[in-house]
């Protein structure tokens, strides 16, 4: 679904919460984050009130933001970050990035595989065909889309890494070996 579809339910902006509940999960998470907005207005080279944001509920009812651009030559930039908190989110990324990689036609793929993102979360993939990067940090699935023509691979890649970075607050040390098990 192009993002210039979507249905869009409100407007904010917000902090990354620091509060956790029990267990050392999130709280509450705002979707539509300051700093990712800062990424956007670094990476594009404009001021951050040049960039809207609207908050709206992705498919998988999970909370998302959307930002966008309008450039000149009527060209617009929208990324989407789509915030999936769950027990099970490095699984979820893990088996996603898995099952785009294997090859199921004979002799070549039908699609371009997953391009690893490294030092991102604990684990991190672009998604070529379908312009997205999906990344966790053990507790929540953050799929960031990009739609921005005339871009390449490399700078679309960077957007998305740039748009997702905040919201990962990913542990260290034993706490990661926890939280990144192969099973749900």
């Amino acid at each position: 679904m192009p993002l210039a579809a979507l249905a869009l339910a409100a407007c904010g902006t917000g902090q990354a919460a620091r509060n956790t509940a029990a267990g050392g999960w999130p709280a509450r998470h705002p979707v539509c984050l300051r700093a990712s907005l800062a990424a956007i207005a670094r990476t594009l080279r404009l001021p951050s009130s040049a960039i809207s944001h609207d908050i709206s509920t992705g498919r998988n009812a999970m909370p998302q933001c959307l930002y966008r651009v309008h450039r000149a030559g009527g060209r617009t930039v929208a990324v989407l970050a789509n915030v999936e908190a769950t027990r099970a989110a490095y699984f979820i990324v893990l088996r996603t990035i898995d099952e785009a990689a294997q090859t199921f036609t004979y002799p070549q793929r039908g699609s371009p595989p997953p391009v690893a993102v490294a030092q991102l979360g604990l684990e991190a993939s672009w998604f070529p065909e379908e312009q997205w990067l999906i990344s966790t940090d053990g507790y929540r699935v953050i799929t960031t889309s990009i739609e921005w023509s005339g871009a390449d691979q490399g700078q679309k890649i960077a957007l998305a890494r740039a748009v997702t970075a905040p919201y990962l607050h990913t542990p260290h040390g034993k706490r990661a070996e926890q939280v990144a098990q192969d099973f749900p």
